[in-house]
């Protein structure tokens, strides 16, 4: 296995699933947002990778991603709140398939930050996720 699975098992966990498609659409990104794109977004970022390996192979891997949710707004506002709490129903304590290969997940920290934008404040709201995959 190697970091490109577990992008692929995110990205389909989120671009299939109703609910974050009623939030975001099709906005979901991993590592950058393109410029010129409207908000909210859904990204994710890889944190931490660790090959596991048996008998000379790499069988699976151990990685941490930053998933979450970007609005321009300082404000938590009632669907940024619905986009976390999916985004941790979806990747929180849980186990599926994808690709060949099997995934389970767990919330490591939850994650709520403001940043300043140029003139605006922007919110970042999701979780630091472990995900295991063989």
């Amino acid at each position: 296995m190697m970091p490109s699975d577990f992008a692929a098992y995110i990205y389909h966990r989120l671009s299939t699933d109703s609910t974050i498609l009623g939030l975001v659409g099709q906005r979901i990104y991993n590592t950058v947002v393109p410029t010129g794109v409207s908000y909210p977004v859904v990204v994710f970022v890889l944190n931490s990778y660790l090959d596991m390996r048996g008998s000379g192979e790499r069988w699976g891997g151990r990685a941490l991603y930053l998933i979450k949710g970007i609005i321009p707004s300082p404000s938590l506002t009632t669907s940024m709140r619905q986009l976390a709490n999916r985004i941790d129903e979806l990747f929180e304590a849980t186990v599926s398939d994808h690709g060949g290969h099997t995934y389970a997940s767990w919330r490591d920290a939850p994650v709520d930050i403001t940043e300043p934008v140029g003139t605006e404040v922007w919110r970042h709201i999701g979780g630091l996720y472990w995900i295991l995959g063989y």
